[in-house]
């Protein structure tokens, strides 16, 4: 099994966030962007769908530039989005990143655990079956 170990305060792709994170709380303050603070969760939601496009257009013209812009501006929107949640006290970015990871985690037990896999359908497979059963026992309470 292979221990997570946190990212380095130092680490660029952190220090990225939290200027990010900076600028969107700020956009949000009550004397930010008019614009930016009368947005909702659902006003933000076609966004993420559009910049999600953007994106992939992106990466098939095979544009590095364009990619890193287009994928700042999807990040931008979820950033905005869990802003917004957590404002209405309803989740925050936090708690979707960790609900993220315990997902992920839990999705990859050949590598967060003991087992054993013969390559990616494999991999596959398992990850169908897990969701199945998550599925389940949220539908039936296991």
């Amino acid at each position: 099994m292979s221990l997570i170990e946190p990212v380095p305060s130092g680490d660029p792709r952190l220090l990225g966030l939290r200027h990010l994170l900076a600028v969107v709380d700020r956009l949000r303050d009550p004397d930010g962007c008019a614009w930016d603070r009368a947005q909702t969760e659902a006003s933000m939601a076609p966004y993420l769908v559009e910049e999600a496009h953007e994106l992939i257009e992106a990466i098939e013209e095979g544009s590095a530039g364009q990619a890193q812009g287009e994928a700042g501006d999807a990040l931008l929107v979820v950033l905005m989005i869990c802003r917004i949640a957590q404002e209405g006290e309803r989740y925050d970015l936090g708690q979707a990143a960790e609900q993220c990871a315990q997902k992920l985690i839990r999705r990859h037990p050949h590598v967060f655990a003991d087992v054993d896999v013969d390559g990616s359908e494999q991999v596959l497979q398992n990850w169908e079956q897990i969701k199945k059963q998550v599925l389940k026992c949220t539908l039936w309470t296991c």
